[in-house]
């Protein structure tokens, strides 16, 4: 790779110039389009994995239907918005392809770095659709936990009741005799 080139391999919806410029791959960007349009629509990841299937579109390793994380991914990649997150991962070792998420090194953002395949203003759109999906989702996570935690409580709370009057009742039977 020449300094200063692409260090994505592969992104779907665009393909690379030999200077590794983005360049949109329209079959690909209209099924990246179509992906934002339903999500802001409200569809849920099945019907958008539906969708596409009924309109022919093919997943980026040619198959039918998309997998559920590949959309996940699709969705909060900056990049289709024409930006770029520089520095997400880190090499673990030097030479060789296997990276970690990158949680010491500063990253940088890079705004309007190639032309966008959706609008900013959708990709914004979709991100707080996500923060606020998942903050349900966490809070309705976090008060089953409780729960659960309070019913594991009290069965025990019960079975230790249930095994003490258990012993009294042995005992008085013993002391009868």
């Amino acid at each position: 790779m020449k300094q200063g080139g692409n260090t994505t391999s592969r992104l779907y919806g665009y393909t690379f110039d030999e200077c590794g410029n983005y360049i949109i791959n329209e079959p690909e960007a209209d099924a990246v389009r179509l992906i934002f349009k339903l999500y802001l629509e409200g569809k849920t990841m099945k019907e958008i994995i539906t969708e596409l299937k009924i309109k022919g579109y093919k997943s980026a390793t040619g198959k039918d239907t998309f997998p559920l994380n590949f959309l996940k991914d699709i969705l909060t990649n900056e990049k289709y918005a024409g930006d770029m997150l520089l520095q997400k991962t880190t090499v673990i070792d030097v030479g060789s392809r296997r990276s970690k998420k990158n949680i010491t090194k500063p990253k940088y953002y890079v705004s309007n770095n190639h032309e966008p395949i959706i609008k900013k203003e959708d990709f914004l759109k979709v991100q707080e659709i996500k923060k606020e999906k998942d903050r349900k989702y966490n809070k309705n996570h976090n008060v089953s936990k409780i729960t659960n935690i309070i019913i594991t409580f009290i069965q025990i709370l019960l079975k230790d009741f249930t095994e003490q009057r258990l012993i009294i009742e042995t005992q008085n039977m013993k002391s009868n005799f």
